[in-house]
């Protein structure tokens, strides 16, 4: 069985249960492409709460783009240490990447990371759109499954497709 760097990666350095670490083997070919390759992050970099809390706080397995196949939203690091939300879009090509949101360099961040990233069911949100100069809250409805990225005591945002890109919402702050 072929291993690739990404998937020895999970296993080596993540408290994940073995089944968590299964990716679809184009993905993680895809991901290992890159010209500075992405890591998922390991559990162990979270706070022990959301270790211990949270199922899987860094992947969401969903229909983000509404085209009935399996997309990833995954929260990764590349060699340098810049972490990223990513997702990955599958398509009848392989995959659209897309960063909805850059951490930045986070140095020795074992145990130390407060935020985790959920699956979001299409619904109705209420909150304030990135792009809106407005302070006043709104209602948008959310048509095929989104991320959800929460900063653990403090807000949370909304990724979601919107015809053909992700757009944001701030869910709470």
């Amino acid at each position: 069985m072929r291993h690739t760097f990404l998937t020895l990666m999970l296993l080596v350095t993540s408290n994940m249960a073995l089944s968590e670490t299964n990716m679809p083997e184009d993905l993680v070919t895809y991901i290992s492409s890159f010209k500075v390759p992405y890591q998922l992050i390991p559990v162990t970099y979270l706070d022990p709460y959301i270790q211990e809390q949270i199922k899987s706080p860094v992947k969401v397995v969903a229909d983000f783009n509404g085209n009935k196949l399996n997309d990833y939203a995954l929260l990764v690091k590349d060699i340098n240490g810049e972490l990223d939300l990513a997702a990955f879009l599958k398509t009848k090509e392989g995959y659209d990447y897309h960063v909805l949101y850059n951490f930045g360099y986070i140095e020795e961040p074992i145990g130390k990371l407060r935020f985790y990233i959920e699956n979001m069911n299409p619904s109705v949100i209420q909150g304030m759109l990135e792009e809106s100069n407005s302070n006043k809250s709104n209602y948008t409805k959310i048509k095929v499954s989104g991320v959800h990225l929460v900063f653990e005591g403090k807000s949370s945002k909304l990724y979601y497709w919107n015809v053909d890109k992700f757009n944001d919402i701030w869910t709470s702050d």
